[in-house]
């Protein structure tokens, strides 16, 4: 557009310094545009009044303005699709060709596609664009094929029965023969057709067994224990065996025979009992068509050394202030104990082993004493402790209340499993002193009460506990827990402080597992009146505790009272870990492993070096705990470990090959992989019912509050493989 010249600036028109021209106010006069009437009442239109076009401002280019057009508009489609599912196939070199399984069911996903395009009189203006949005996840279906070649093995009949023997379970093999034979006219040569082969095992096994006992049933129906025979019976045939798994489940079996023999040096007996369809393993692991049991032939008392448990722990009771020996290892399997304990009175005498001995008391499922005054005890260790005692407070495995009383040179080794107040050791030293002392296992407490719990000790009253040891799995509710100790208190006289009342020269490793915090600590939960505790190294892992000391005492300040003598006790750094929640605690110092490991040699510590053998009698029962109840057996798989437990459940009676075999079946999907089966009840036509030879549903409930409803039938329905009647297995 032309450029015009910018004018000088003046007054806008109409302004004057002193006063603007005033106008006159014209007369009314109708609107333009506005209808009127003539003088006869005619209507008059109203002139058009002609209004310009639109032009351009000044400066501007000018146009004509282009009459208004019609706005494109805006299509849209929407549909929906199937997203066929994928397969995808992993390889496994631990399974047979042709041996392939589901890992995980396939589904069908789906998607809504958007698809809009402008469009202008009918016509696409222009591209379309689609917006795809996925309305379901498409789920591969994951099978695993196995890869490993089968064998070909050699049968002749001088090797058959040991390849036969050597055959999987479960496994397709393929019998080709080849016949050779002479009928005079020569050698001739003639190969029959293959045969498969499959060992599919289902027998009766009796697994998860807490204890074996004999039982004598006189001719009265009176039933008494006779786990300590001294002499082989005439009769067997008013014995039985009393079989009783973890979960308390008792199976009871008629006796074959009962033998004395010698093993390994050691008499023994040996029961034999048998029922249809029931196998057992034996000390090698092979499956043998009877159940066998062994127990130890009690040797006499001599002069006060005691060489079995159940003579041991009777006269403790009844002299409890006598000095007992050991003189060989104890067995406390199916010994009763007197109530809580294995010895209920108070304790005031002497228990150690014989004379440069450390011999060992296995096999304890209660304390072994309930309190003791002025006691002495050393020199001996506690193995294969298995304490489940979830409906008592105050369980430790050497015993609860140990008053004036020496405790040294112990080693304990096992679980222990109370409600409040658990611990590896002792819940209470009372003006007590224990030196050289190891706890190794596991602890839980499940109480919700927030009592004392303690790795040694729950609560230590002017008592020493010096170069001691823990490596615990500690798991809690609602405790308050120290690793090594929870509570030491000094008291209030402080004319004492360090010479009674102390924790020093000791080692905590493991984890720490706390529902609620509790003011929890990796050594100690808290330090009371002129409490010592000094120079103790942890490696403990705290997960939702405190690193070291528990209590939020420690920022208190007071000079007679917590962290004021919490002195020079170290963790190990990227060994320990816990929260570091208060002010002081900050204060706390972490070293490395080699400088910890220097300070640990100075401690003195021996016990948790102490060897302990297995009784011979759990070797040759082929006793295994409660988590390596299936890890020798055939095609285990640990990430199924879960899955077994619950189809055990399912089919409680079942050998182990068979339970791992269906667990190894299911998808990474299934409930029985993923949740805990806390029961399973039996249904029919929609009801509970208790009958279980005719149900066509099973009801399960898991520990997380879900339940499921699984279908029973009487066919095969899952794969031609599968022989469990609940169709999901």
């Amino acid at each position: 557009p032309p450029v015009s010249e910018k004018p000088e600036y003046t007054q806008p028109v109409g302004m004057v310094p002193d006063e603007a021209p005033k106008t006159e106010k014209p007369e009314y006069t109708e609107p333009v545009g506005t209808a009127g009437v003539d003088e006869n009442g005619n209507l008059i239109e109203p002139p058009v009044s002609n209004i310009p076009e639109y032009t351009e401002p000044i400066s501007t280019v000018s146009e004509v303005a282009s009459e208004r057009e019609e706005s494109p508009s805006l299509h849209t489609d929407i549909r929906t699709e199937t997203i066929p599912k994928t397969t995808i196939e992993e390889s496994d070199p631990t399974k047979f060709i042709g041996d392939n399984s589901v890992k995980q069911i396939g589904e069908d996903g789906e998607r809504q596609i958007v698809t809009s395009y402008e469009e202008l009189h009918g016509k696409k203006i222009s591209e379309p664009v689609e917006t795809v949005t996925i309305l379901k996840e498409m789920k591969p279906e994951i099978l695993v094929k196995g890869t490993k070649e089968k064998p070909t093995v050699d049968l002749k009949t001088d090797n058959l029965s040991q390849v036969l023997e050597n055959l999987d379970y479960y496994k397709d093999y393929t019998i080709s023969t080849t016949m050779t034979y002479d009928v005079g006219k020569g050698a001739e040569v003639s190969t029959l057709e293959d045969r498969p082969l499959r060992l599919d095992l289902k027998k009766v096994e009796l697994k998860d067994i807490a204890n074996t006992s004999l039982v004598q049933v006189n001719e009265s129906g009176v039933e008494s224990d006779s786990n300590h025979l001294t002499s082989l019976p005439s009769d067997v045939t008013n014995y039985y065996l009393k079989v009783t798994s973890r979960e308390n489940k008792v199976t009871r079996l008629a006796i074959d025979k009962i033998e004395e023999v010698i093993e390994e040096g050691k008499q023994l007996y040996k029961v034999t009992a048998k029922a249809p369809d029931l196998v057992q393993r034996d000390k090698d692991g092979k499956l043998r068509d009877t159940y066998t049991y062994y127990f130890e032939k009690p040797r006499a008392t001599e002069d006060k050394v005691y060489y079995n448990f159940h003579d041991l722990a009777k006269d403790m009771q009844a002299n409890p202030s006598g000095e007992f020996k050991l003189g060989a290892d104890l067995n406390a399997v199916n010994v009763k104990p007197a109530g809580k304990a294995y010895v209920m009175v108070k304790f005031r005498g002497t228990l150690s082993s014989v004379e440069n001995h450390q011999y060992t008391i296995h096999n304890l499922e209660r304390p072994l004493f309930n309190e003791a005054e002025g006691a002495t005890l050393k020199n001996f260790n506690l193995g294969n402790v298995n304490i489940n005692m979830p409906w008592a407070d105050k369980v430790a495995p050497i015993g609860n209340m140990f008053k004036n009383s020496t405790l040294e040179n112990i080693k304990v080794v096992g679980s222990v499993t109370g409600n409040n107040d658990v611990t590896g050791a002792v819940n209470k030293l009372d003006e007590a002193n224990m030196r050289n002392v190891a706890f190794i296992g596991k602890i839980n407490s499940l109480g919700d009460k927030g009592w004392w719990s303690g790795g040694l000790v729950s609560e230590s009253w002017r008592s020493n506990v010096d170069s001691s040891y823990i490596d615990a799995d500690i798991k809690a509710n609602n405790s308050k827990v120290g690793g090594l100790i929870a509570k030491i208190d000094h008291g209030v006289n402080p004319m004492d402080v360090k010479q009674r009342g102390r924790l020093t020269k000791s080692v905590v490793k493991g984890t720490m597992t706390l529902k609620n915090h509790g003011q929890s600590g990796g050594v100690i939960h808290d330090n009371y009146n002129w409490g010592w505790v000094e120079n103790n190294v942890s490696m403990m892992k705290v997960n939702n505790g405190e690193i070291m000391y528990g209590s939020g005492s420690v920022d208190s300040g007071d000079p007679d009272f917590g962290f004021h003598y919490f002195k020079n006790n170290v963790y190990v750094r990227d060994v320990a870990s816990g929260n570091v929640s208060y002010k002081r605690s900050k204060q706390i110092q972490g070293v490395d492993q080699a400088e910890a490991d220097k300070r640990i040699a100075t401690f003195n510590i021996t016990a948790d070096k102490y060897e302990i053998t297995d009784p011979l009698v759990n070797t040759l029962n082929n006793l295994t705990t409660r988590d390596n109840e299936y890890k020798t057996t055939q095609d285990y798989k640990a990430e199924r470990e879960q899955a077994y437990r619950n189809i055990e459940k399912l089919q409680p009676f079942y050998n182990k090959e068979w339970i791992v075999n269906q667990g190894n079946k299911l998808t990474d999907e299934s409930n029985l992989v993923k949740k805990t089966v806390l029961s399973v009840t039996g249904m029919k036509a929609g009801q509970f019912v208790t009958d279980l030879s005719d149900i066509d549903k099973i009801m399960v409930h898991y520990a997380d509050g879900t339940k499921e409803e699984l279908t029973v039938t009487e066919e095969l329905t899952v794969t031609a493989k599968t022989d469990s009647k609940v169709a999901q297995v």
